[in-house]
């Protein structure tokens, strides 16, 4: 049952991926994988530390959501995708900052987002 969810999750997570980046411009920045993983990085705790523990969740339709949607809604193979037309098109200081922003923005969202659930839990004496 886990796996099925978790690829049922995959497909709900990927399809808004792909809609969301089919139906924003594309620019020589990708901005777009940019902002979906910086949003995953922030939701994934939220979800992990909060909405599943409120919402009773069993262990695998969290991991479903968790692993499925969040997890295919960001990738690392976009982060790689993207960094590779960058170094094709010799856009070198562009790679380093979106990297920089990636990963130190990525790292800061997720403890942020770790932080925030962990005050909702405790308001809520979850």
């Amino acid at each position: 049952m886990e796996s099925l969810l978790v690829f049922i999750g995959g497909i709900i997570g990927g399809g808004l991926r792909i809609g969301l980046t089919d139906s924003l411009p594309t620019l020589s920045f990708p901005y777009v994988t940019l902002i979906i993983n910086l949003v995953g990085a922030f939701v994934l705790p939220v979800w992990n530390n909060y909405w599943a523990i409120k919402w009773n969740c069993q262990p695998n339709l969290r991991k479903g959501i968790g692993v499925g949607v969040i997890g295919s809604f960001t990738t690392f193979s976009g982060i790689m995708l993207d960094s590779s037309h960058l170094i094709m098109n010799h856009q070198f200081q562009s790679l380093l900052i979106y990297l920089a922003i990636t990963i130190v923005g990525g790292f800061l969202l997720a403890i942020l987002g770790d932080q925030w659930s962990n005050r909702l839990r405790e308001q809520e004496g979850i």
